[in-house]
């Protein structure tokens, strides 16, 4: 802000914002609107008041107010306090028969025990908007809440009375209509960036986006008995497990709990460690690789390797692991990734994993 040679300032400020209404309440389409406007930058504040037309011509008015703003600390002006002229202006999407692509979303609930949503004073039947655009694609209970999953964002609606209270927590919609999976404790979503998230009593980035950002429509399935996720979209296949927190491949063509449009395609099983440096970025050399675990198949092993972090991996050919465990790869490098397949299905847990070599002087 440029420095001023007298008490008084005037700003034009023009305002994009979100208006919700606390605490929650039955939409009233007639009722005086109060807009409170955050401007961004050296604290600026405004109130605004404003009121709907409830007889609008089309889905779209603009609302100009004048606002009167308070600084909350300045160093160059002569005081701290400072009028200046607002104008806001507001798009008011009113959402409800819209044929508008960018109208807001509205949800519907019904009076107890009855599929009739018309709103009457004597049900507890309402409707009320979500503060995102688009479709909504799920609508699934969480606790003793409400979880909307859409086009544009996902919200948690929570009872108040009659009413629900609205919290977006996320402006990024789903990748696809079936990008959900979940039960009335933990939910599991894809969002348009191809992140993986949770969603329990917080919402938690689980991420996968290198994998999950090139499918198209995926498919998500619960399996609660495995305690496994399945994630498909025809092309592609993923599986996740919450409790040990991995993510692998897995079958293309999962649709449901024990349900598949073709004859199930189950890949060859193969883990990849995370990138190991041991503590030093001296040049190591990898001798020798020792599984403990018990399976019945051929189990092989490899083993990424680079010399500079900037560099790009090389793999060194698979090699059958001996019956007792071990498998002679060597290699040299300052990073490495370790690798492990089984050519047919099998289940699969490591119980120990030991690496062989040395750390090199210079």
């Amino acid at each position: 802000m440029a420095e001023s040679t007298n008490n008084t300032s005037n700003i034009l400020a023009s305002s994009v914002g979100v208006m919700s209404r606390y605490p929650p309440a039955p939409v009233d389409h007639e009722a005086t609107l109060y807009v409170t406007w955050y401007v961004s930058g050296d604290g600026v504040f405004a109130g605004s008041e404003g009121s709907f037309n409830p007889n609008l011509s089309n889905n779209t008015s603009n609302i100009t107010s004048a606002s009167l703003g308070i600084f909350s600390e300045s160093v160059l002006s002569g005081s701290n306090v400072s009028n200046i002229t607002a104008n806001s202006y507001a798009s008011v999407l009113l959402g409800k028969g819209a044929t508008s692509t960018s109208s807001t979303s509205w949800i519907y609930w019904s009076d107890i025990g009855s599929l009739d949503f018309a709103i009457k004073r004597s049900n507890v039947a309402g409707d009320m908007p979500l503060d995102w655009s688009g479709i909504v694609h799920n609508m699934h209970k969480l606790g003793e809440k409400v979880i909307a999953y859409g086009d544009k964002g996902v919200s948690i609606l929570t009872p108040a009375g009659k009413a629900y209270g609205l919290n977006t927590i996320h402006r990024l919609g789903l990748l696809g209509r079936d990008a959900f999976a979940g039960n009335d404790f933990v939910h599991y979503f894809i969002d348009s960036l191809g992140c993986l998230y949770s969603l329990s009593d917080k919402l938690e980035k689980l991420d996968y986006k290198e994998y999950l950002s090139v499918m198209t429509n995926p498919v998500m399935t619960f399996d609660e008995d495995k305690y496994l996720i399945y994630i498909c979209d025809g092309t592609y296949g993923y599986i996740y497990s919450p409790d040990s927190k991995s993510f692998g491949a897995g079958p293309v063509n999962v649709t449901g709990v024990n349900v598949s449009p073709g004859e199930i395609v189950t890949p060859t099983f193969e883990i990849c460690t995370d990138i190991f440096d041991f503590g030093t970025r001296k040049m190591k050399s990898i001798y020798q690789l020792e599984f403990d675990t018990d399976v019945s198949g051929v189990l092989s092993a490899a083993v990424d390797y680079r010399k500079d972090k900037t560099a790009a991996f090389t793999t060194t050919p698979w090699k059958t692991v001996h019956e007792r465990g071990t498998v002679k790869i060597v290699c040299r490098g300052a990073e490495f990734r370790f690798r492990a397949k089984l050519a047919e299905y099998e289940y699969f847990e490591l119980d120990n994993f030991r690496i062989d070599g040395h750390v090199h002087v210079h």
